[in-house]
């Protein structure tokens, strides 16, 4: 019998390297990067014209913010903004301590927002 040359212990560099994994995650990590910078980008300009503006396509309602409640508003969707690049991290504990992060910074603020707007 002929013994094969490779063993499961191969020191060689393409040994430890994942295939398939982090190439397969390139289109869906620039997607919600593309999704983020967009709720970022709405965020930031309720923050620096202190005035923000939403409609429900659904109802039809309209949602007029203005002030320091705005500001509060768009902190909270700059932090609702962040939470597509979870993809990025690598492990499960980084993505779900980002996310849990993300989401309570975000309606810490949007309640801090409808606090104000009273």
């Amino acid at each position: 019998m002929v013994a094969s040359n490779t063993t499961s212990h191969d020191k060689s560099p393409e040994a430890g390297k994942q295939t398939g994994r982090p190439n397969s995650l390139l289109i869906p990590r620039i997607l919600a990067s593309l999704v983020s910078l967009f709720i970022v980008g709405v965020g930031f300009k309720a923050v620096m014209t202190a005035h923000y503006f939403a409609r429900s396509g659904r109802l039809g309602m309209e949602i007029i913010v203005k002030g320091p409640a705005a500001v509060a508003m768009g902190v909270g969707l700059i932090c609702w903004g962040f939470v597509p690049l979870a993809l990025w991290f690598n492990t499960k504990l980084s993505r779900a301590v980002w996310l849990i992060s993300c989401v309570f910074f975000a309606a810490l603020f949007f309640r801090i927002s409808s606090y104000l707007a009273k």
